[in-house]
């Protein structure tokens, strides 16, 4: 078993370097795109913000993977296609569910996608929303949080964890 200190270190190095990092580069990111041009899509900006994000988590969770030798020796394609066809279904079923709420106020996010699609290519922003904010999610929430937690705690704190962090980022 760990101790505090040792703890405390994980902590520091598994999740606030790496929400620091997030966070920085959002913000940077967004004051230049925003100082280029005031009427940028917030989507288009997120897309851009990931990127170098990315740029930056990828090679942090390679080092933070190999100073507390985080390794996963229980990997089971099977499980893993199991795991995406659940979630994939939830998700499926959530958005058909959310559907059918009524609502009173206009959906930002699908009108700036609407928007980013008229502006740019539809393949630019499916690539922007399909695979760089998801890989950047998925780094930060899976990769940082999930081993950082799961390192302190149990496995089943940690996917509690880190779903209920997801969900709150959201």
């Amino acid at each position: 078993m760990r101790n505090i200190k040792s703890k405390i270190e994980i902590v520091i190095d598994g999740v606030l370097i790496p929400y620091i990092i997030f966070a920085l580069i959002s913000f940077v990111v967004t004051n230049i795109c925003k100082n280029i041009n005031s009427n940028m899509n917030i989507i288009l900006i997120q897309g851009i913000s990931n990127v170098f994000s990315l740029l930056a988590l990828i090679p942090a969770y390679i080092i933070f993977k190999n100073k507390y030798k985080v390794t996963y020796d229980n990997f089971e394609i099977n499980r893993l296609v199991y795991v995406f066809s659940i979630g994939f279904s939830l998700c499926i079923i959530c958005n058909l569910l959310i559907d059918y709420i009524p609502r009173n106020t206009v959906n930002v996010v699908s009108e700036n996608v609407y928007k980013l699609t008229e502006e740019l290519n539809v393949y630019v922003t499916l690539f922007i929303i399909c695979i760089l904010v998801p890989l950047a999610e998925e780094i930060i929430f899976r990769g940082f949080f999930y081993d950082t937690v799961n390192l302190i705690s149990n496995s089943v704190f940690a996917i509690l964890f880190t779903s209920i962090s997801f969900g709150l980022a959201h």
